[in-house]
């Protein structure tokens, strides 16, 4: 697939991902600024900060390392990480492993570790 039909994909990964979380969280949008060279999506859910990634088919593992190392969250602790795996053409994301915040040895989940390459 070229390089801007995956961006096209992943662009619409990422709309439907921001209407899924309009619907469950408070101000949901697009990671700006530092927090963008991690996140696509930052949002506010039941008391905590959420930051959220969001790939299409796979997560690779040099990715998922960076994700692991993240501790520059502006809330700390408060932070959850959230990871949404889709599939071309999905209505639904096929994956939603939530991650802890600043814990690099946490054990993957299996759902997680099916998407990992």
């Amino acid at each position: 697939m070229a390089d801007e039909a995956v961006m096209q994909v992943l662009r619409n990964c990422r709309k439907r991902t921001i209407e899924l979380l309009d619907e469950e969280s408070f101000n949901v949008s697009e990671a700006r600024g530092k927090l963008s060279k991690y996140w696509d999506i930052a949002c506010f859910d039941q008391g905590c900060y959420k930051l959220v990634k969001v790939y299409v088919d796979e997560v690779p593992k040099h990715d998922l390392d960076r994700l692991l190392h993240f501790n520059r969250s502006p809330n700390g602790s408060n932070t959850i990480l959230q990871v949404f795996i889709w599939k071309k053409n999905a209505q639904k994301p096929v994956a939603r492993p939530k991650l802890f915040y600043n814990d690099p040895k946490q054990e993957i989940s299996e759902e997680l570790k099916k998407y990992v390459k």
